[in-house]
């Protein structure tokens, strides 16, 4: 519920409302990584934060140090690892641990990005 400033749960079987998830401001994607939410969001300088299976709040990566932020739109999983596309960063990120997020993409020439907003993951 990107304009309702939280994470929303549903019935899968009948998608009737069960509960608010998480509150936040914007909420823009989310990915369940093994049984942790991570939830990309816009709101107060933005970043990602990370909810256990029962809705509690584990940890948060910010954008610090990224001169501004990337504005984080999509997340996916290669092999294990995290990666964040950061639209205003232009580029794709590697998340780490709390308050660290590595940028993995050149910032010109082959491979550079401009404005990215989706990742699809092929396996």
């Amino acid at each position: 519920g990107r304009q309702n400033h939280a994470v929303f749960e549903f019935n899968g079987t009948k998608g009737g409302f069960i509960d608010t998830f998480a509150e936040m401001n914007t909420p823009q994607d989310l990915l369940w990584v093994g049984d942790k939410l991570l939830v990309v969001y816009s709101g107060n300088g933005g970043g990602i934060a990370q909810y256990n299976a029962d809705g509690s709040f584990e940890k948060q990566v910010l954008n610090d140090g990224m001169g501004g932020g990337p504005h984080f739109i999509s997340l996916g999983t290669v092999n294990g690892v995290t990666y964040a596309v950061g639209y205003s960063g232009n580029g794709v990120y590697r998340v780490e641990s709390p308050g660290m997020i590595m940028k993995v993409t050149p910032d010109s020439g082959l491979g550079s990005l401009y404005r990215p907003a989706r990742m699809l993951v092929l396996k």
